[in-house]
């Protein structure tokens, strides 16, 4: 009966792994997985679900595909394709949770949430018994059993790629330990706002931030793993991302001085930091897709990074938002048919005077400030630095190339 279950397992693994289907429609089988997921957690939790709750648990999940699809990558050293398939199309376990919530409490008394963790002996408990005492206040009954079930698989599908016990239990180990820590993310949050001595906010906004966080560096190394060469000739002109990063500051400075009461830092705006981190590396990766001949220029591409670039600025403002679309613009004519006018010099200082302008205004929108309330003197001062730094920059390259 185990060898029969074991080859039915086998032979579905290698169906879905060599399934010819188009990516493009795995990531729509996860939208739809995800939304039924939410509809019967919704129903299962008596939820009066809102905006938030849609973007929060949506980017759990996601975190929760991408490490189990990373990490059984990494513990099987099948090819992360074939493995995103995989978790991707297994991701209908995930229904089984609140489909057993809903047979067993019939929605009355049950709450899939984060786990109820005060000191680090909860932690342990919760740890080594799935979840906790609790049955219906956050790991309950369905999650334990849709834990259980995900952890097998994985153990089980790493044994087999390995044909080795002993790296079916370290995957089945590390995966069950990441899950875990998922659900624990307020204990440790709670680490954060007391080390740093943040206010705390509402509506788990920091959570929100967090995940969005951590789901992009992870999508970054899992395209990495996809395609080596995707960062192939990928530069990296510190002395441009330094001048960049100065006018940023100075706008953000701007902001703080003139609008201090507009930002504070707490439990959610701690997270600007990293996620405006995030925001200028995806500006310096358009910038080479643009720049580097060895990039396949295709569309998709240049979407990809702006869809990036779009939902990283709304994450923090939509000012930040509106200036950084400001910032592509001015790029887009620079280097973009019809105009191409990065082509003719003067106008090619102009625009890169105009550029870096527009970082002191993503600065200092971001931390408080209204943008007409940037002092036009500066906005010139800074236009005209920027204009003559860039006139310098490009004739000394050209010296230096020409010796």
């Amino acid at each position: 009966m185990i060898k029969k279950g074991q080859i039915l397992f086998e032979e579905i693994v290698k169906k879905v792994e060599n399934n010819q289907s188009h990516f493009g429609w795995f990531l729509q089988l996860f939208v739809a997985l995800l939304s039924i997921r939410l509809t019967l957690e919704f129903f299962s939790n008596q939820k009066l679900f809102t905006l938030l709750d849609i973007i929060h648990i949506g980017l759990w999940f996601i975190f929760i595909v991408v490490a189990f699809l990373l990490q059984l990558h990494l513990f099987s050293g099948e090819n992360i394709l074939k493995i995103s398939k995989l978790v991707i199309t297994f991701f209908s376990i995930s229904l089984t949770a609140p489909l057993i919530d809903l047979i067993v409490h019939r929605g009355i008394g049950v709450k899939m949430n984060y786990l109820s963790i005060n000191n680090w002996s909860d932690f342990l408990f919760s740890y080594f018994t799935i979840g906790g005492a609790s049955l219906r206040n956050g790991a309950t009954l369905g999650i334990r059993i849709e834990i259980v079930l995900l952890v097998i698989a994985c153990f089980n599908y790493v044994r087999t790629k390995r044909k080795s016990i002993v790296w079916g239990i370290f995957a089945a180990f590390s995966i069950y330990t990441v899950l875990f820590l998922s659900g624990a993310i307020p204990f440790f949050l709670g680490f954060l706002i007391t080390g740093f001595n943040l206010q705390n906010t509402v509506c788990g906004l920091s959570t929100i931030y967090l995940f969005l966080v951590i789901d992009f560096v992870l999508l970054g190394f899992a395209l990495y793993r996809y395609q080596t060469n995707f960062v192939k000739g990928f530069s990296i002109h510190w002395s441009v991302i330094s001048f960049a990063i100065i006018y940023f500051t100075f706008g953000a400075y701007q902001a703080r001085l003139l609008y201090p009461d507009n930002w504070v830092l707490d439990a959610s705006t701690f997270f600007y930091f990293p996620i405006l981190i995030l925001l200028g590396f995806c500006m310096v990766f358009l910038s080479n897709i643009y720049e580097n001949p060895n990039f396949n220029t295709i569309y998709i591409k240049k979407i990809g990074v702006l869809l990036a670039i779009f939902i990283l600025s709304i994450a923090i403002s939509y000012k930040t938002l509106f200036i950084t679309i400001l910032s592509f613009a001015v790029f887009f004519i620079s280097n973009e048919p019809p105009f191409f006018l990065n082509k003719i010099k003067i106008l090619k200082y102009l625009l890169n005077g105009v550029l870096f302008t527009t970082f002191s205004l993503i600065g200092f929108c971001s931390f408080g400030g209204v943008m007409i309330g940037f002092s036009a003197l500066w906005l010139l001062s800074l236009f005209v630095g920027a204009t003559i730094v860039s006139f310098l920059f490009d004739y000394l390259k050209n010296k230096i190339n020409h010796v």
